[in-house]
């Protein structure tokens, strides 16, 4: 006799569920890197700010150090009995603060009306932030001088802060820079 024997019916191609289990598994791996990558982007560009703010800060504290410094160059030089904080908004001890704005390029210190400083603006072509050409730029730099008590007056603290609204961690953020100057010349 013979034996006939049935091959069974393979069938060839994937089912529904199998096509969405893969389409499922492409999709996280194309959406997880993606959104890694967005999210590295948005950090970079804070970090960018935040860089960009500390220097900001960082330039008015050396600009009123500079300026301390040919002052009391120019006492030891020539015997002037000229205070040391001549040309630098200070706020006494007692005083009511006085912020003030410091363009950098110039060395203008200019007091801030109703203690508001205006933004910076961004000479692009040069690449300087600055008050007098250029586009308004998401940064604002306030500085104040506060006078310590100590005898001889010869101690000042200068805090320099910058703010910028950040469009990627929201609201408003900022920076602030804090220094000690010392008249290292008897004035006065």
């Amino acid at each position: 006799p013979t034996i006939h024997t049935r091959k069974p019916n393979i069938q060839s191609g994937f089912t529904l569920i199998e096509t969405l289990v893969a389409i499922t598994i492409v999709t996280i791996a194309v959406i997880a890197p993606l959104s890694l990558a967005g999210q590295s982007l948005i950090s970079a560009q804070y970090a960018r700010d935040q860089v960009i703010a500390f220097n900001l800060a960082q330039e008015a504290i050396e600009v009123v150090r500079q300026r301390r410094d040919n002052t009391l160059l120019d006492v030891a030089k020539n015997g002037s009995s000229v205070f040391w904080l001549t040309d630098i908004p200070f706020q006494d001890i007692n005083g009511a603060q006085q912020p003030f704005r410091i363009d950098t390029i110039s060395g203008e210190m200019t007091v801030c009306g109703n203690g508001a400083c205006p933004q910076l603006l961004l000479d692009a072509s040069r690449g300087f932030y600055n008050y007098s050409t250029g586009e308004p730029s998401k940064y604002t730099r306030t500085v104040y001088v506060k006078m310590r008590n100590t005898p001889g007056r010869d101690e000042v603290s200068v805090q320099a802060v910058v703010t910028w609204q950040s469009g990627a961690y929201g609201g408003l953020r900022s920076v602030t820079v804090e220094d000690e100057l010392y008249a290292w010349v008897p004035t006065e």
